[in-house]
């Protein structure tokens, strides 16, 4: 008996797209294949295949959901520094190993045994998975880098000529990026109004990323003079040699009241926007009460009900500004997956809220407006008066 590859994932494979192996027996009495799954080294869990239709000795495995269930966003909550650092978090190396179920006269033998102790018949590629899901039509080399024309692990767009979306002055960021090679940094150089260079630093040099995925922290202070009106951030080598195209932001000042919110785009990078101090706050007290029994006589506390507490449940509902099409583009990462989402209050302070409704709107009367509105709520609400 014995256990031969149809197919395998190897290299890096993202998480929110099929993550599939398929094996094949040539024991005429196979009844099933089953795979222990092993994260970094260490084993998670067991799946079975399933039969492959009208082939009785191949069988399919999908661990993508296993995958999904493991790794974790990456949000830096108190960036201080500008460096490249590891996202271990939010990809794992991943490995199958493999044993057949035999059906001999009614007999089942397997050299499977639990907790991934024992002997496999057959041991798959490692692979590494990064929370990242692919749109249709595209592919994965499109976002690693390596090369001037490939891009950041980011949903906004970039380059001097095709300009990009804003970042705010005082309010620290970070983008995801993904690598195959060695040595890699980043770049940071700030510019004038007109194009004229005021800084340029870089990271310190990152020898190999754990499952190729890293996050660039980029502190507030490093755009903070009043002079500097663009950002430029790059992905270059330990020679200087650049690594990715150029991503220029322009740099904005806003109001205190402004309302900035990070998500997890589907790239698995983390995106903000800022949105103008036009908002409406909607506050709803929900009361749980007892009835009790009235006093004979007259009482000025002879209420029929009892209040046993209050909750108190808040809703902000921010606006956007008119927007252009490539922050449409951008924004509607926040519409098509809301469940990662933080509201910046301060230096390394985020709140976790929930996105309640969203909305965009384009209006066309000779001149097209965008624009997009989301009502958002702490995620978790809180009492504010229980009993007395």
């Amino acid at each position: 008996m014995a256990i031969s590859s149809v197919t395998q994932p190897s290299g890096q494979v993202t998480a929110y797209n099929p993550v599939f192996s398929q094996m094949s027996s040539n024991d005429a009495n196979i009844v099933g294949i089953r795979a222990d799954i092993f994260v970094d080294g260490t084993y998670k869990t067991t799946i079975d295949g399933t039969n492959v239709l009208n082939d009785a000795d191949d069988f399919t495995f999908d661990h993508r959901k296993i995958a999904q269930s493991i790794l974790q966003h990456e949000i830096r909550t108190n960036i201080t520094t500008f460096q490249l650092t590891d996202a271990p978090v939010s990809g794992a190396v991943f490995q199958l190993k493999f044993y057949e179920i035999i059906n001999t006269a009614g007999v089942f033998t397997t050299n499977w045994v639990e907790d991934g102790a024992g002997s496999p018949d057959f041991t798959g590629n490692t692979h590494s998975i990064i929370n990242f899901a692919l749109q249709h039509l595209e592919d994965f080399d499109d976002w690693t880098v390596d090369g001037v024309n490939k891009k950041l692990l980011t949903a906004r767009t970039g380059g001097v000529s095709t300009g990009s979306q804003s970042v705010v002055r005082g309010v620290p960021f970070q983008m995801g990026v993904t690598s195959f090679g060695v040595n890699n940094r980043a770049r940071l150089r700030t510019l004038d109004s007109s194009f004229v260079q005021l800084t340029n630093v870089v990271t310190a040099t990152v020898v190999l990323l754990t499952n190729s995925k890293g996050i660039i922290e980029i502190p507030s202070a490093n755009f903070s003079s009043a002079s500097a009106k663009y950002l430029e951030i790059t992905l270059e080598n330990s020679s200087s040699v650049q690594k990715s195209q150029v991503y220029t932001f322009p740099i904005v000042d806003d109001c205190p009241d402004t309302i900035v919110l990070f998500w997890q785009n589907h790239y698995g990078g983390m995106d903000h926007f800022s949105f103008p101090a036009q908002r409406k706050v909607n506050v709803n007290t929900t009361d749980k009460r007892v009835k009790r029994p009235l006093n004979l006589a007259f009482n000025s506390e002879d209420s029929g009900e009892y209040t046993l507490s209050s909750q108190v449940n808040e809703t902000l509902q921010v606006f956007s500004n008119r927007l252009s099409s490539s922050e449409l583009t951008m924004l509607s990462e926040l519409i098509r997956n809301h469940t990662v989402v933080y509201r910046w209050r301060s230096a390394g302070v985020f709140e976790r809220v929930n996105v309640r409704s969203k909305s965009r709107k384009v209006e066309d009367n000779g001149t097209i407006i965008n624009q997009i509105q989301v009502t958002i709520s702490p995620s978790n609400q809180h009492t504010v008066q229980m009993g007395e």
